[in-house]
Parts: structure tokens; sequence; C-alpha cells
């Protein structure tokens, strides 16, 4: 779960009703499945491939919006596996350097004739549902590359920034939302706060 929001532009503090935040929109409008390689990526949750996130364990901002509160309070509420909560700010994701890779061997993918596929990552040895790769019996300094099994295609791929966060992933539209709000309320002006189950 999680809220794009921006600096409120109306923000007066003599008002006690006047928020500094306001909630803008539901990530969920923005990226529909939950990639959890992102998710590791971006905020050291479910993090398997071990990447150095971005925005681990911050909690909600202190100056978080009372709705976006309210949310999470109730979420907890209903289903106690809710948490995890924290936030990055469109001035720290505007610049990534989606070059960085995460410290295992690479990405497989197997994608079968009708475009239908699943994907590992790829530790010191291969999936054991793929067995033994033309590539090398242990993907361990294996080069990258493709191969063919009847009518499935695997392909071996290095896993960096770009494989979870770049084209085609989702969070690529995202990032333009964030943008483009950016535009309007200035890289500093403009978050994502998230939470987890589990």
């Amino acid at each position: 779960m999680g809220t794009v929001e921006v600096r409120n532009p109306f923000h007066d503090p003599k008002w006690s009703w006047s928020e500094p935040w306001t909630p803008c929109m539901n990530v969920s409008l923005l990226v529909r499945w939950p990639l959890y390689c992102a998710y590791g990526c971006l905020f050291g949750v479910r993090n398997y491939q071990d990447w150095k996130p971005i925005a681990p364990q911050r909690g909600l901002p202190e100056d978080v919006s009372q709705q976006v509160r309210n949310d999470f309070d109730e979420a907890a509420a209903i289903d106690g596996a809710v948490g995890g909560e924290t936030w990055v700010g469109w001035d720290e994701l505007k610049d990534l350097d989606m070059s960085v890779t995460a410290p295992v061997s690479g990405v497989l993918i197997q994608t079968w004739s009708d475009g239908c596929g699943t994907e590992w990552t790829v530790h010191d040895t291969w999936p054991e549902k793929v067995g033994r790769s033309p590539l090398g019996p242990s993907p361990v300094g294996a080069p990258f590359g493709k191969w063919q099994v009847g009518e499935v295609t695997y392909e071996f791929k290095k896993l960096d920034r770009r494989h979870v966060l770049g084209p085609g992933t989702g969070w690529d539209k995202a990032f333009d939302v964030l943008r483009a709000l950016a535009a309007i309320h200035g890289d500093d002006g403009v978050r994502l706060v998230v939470g987890f189950v589990g």
C-alpha cells in the first residue's frame, strides 16, 4: 500500500487544519503488480536479491498527511502484518543510477511461445526446474545469453536497477508521473509513502 504525497502549496502553519503535505494519488494506480524485486531495490522489503536499498525502514514521515496516517492505522488494525512503513522523495529518485547491480549472478527469464513466463534470481546454481544451462555448469562466471529448449526461451541477464525499475516494469510510468508532479511542486515537494504486508 502507498500514496504519492505532494507539498501543499497553500499550507499556512497559522491554521491548525493546514497540513504541509497532501495526498495526491494511490501508488497502486501507477504500479499495478507486486514487484518484489523493485520493493527490495527501493525499500529493502522482501529483498531476496540483497540490493542496497534506497529508502529502507524510515517509518512514516513526521509531517505525513493525516489522511495517509489514518489509512496506515486502519490497515494495521485490520491486518497486524501491515508494517514496514517508509518513504522516498523524488529528489532521491530522479537521478538514480540505473546501472547499479544486485550482488547476485543474474536473473534468468523463462518465456513460453505464448508470451507467458517467469523469472528467477540466480545466485550460484541454476534453478532446479531449468536443469543444466548451455552457458555453463554454474551461473557464477557464466556469460549472459539466450538459449532455446523446445517452445521455451531462456535468457540469463544482468540484474540491475534498469531491469526492475526501467522501461516496461511499470515503475518507469510511475517515475514519469512523479517527474511531472515535481515540475509543479519541486523535486523536494513530491514523495512516495509506502507500507507492506508481512
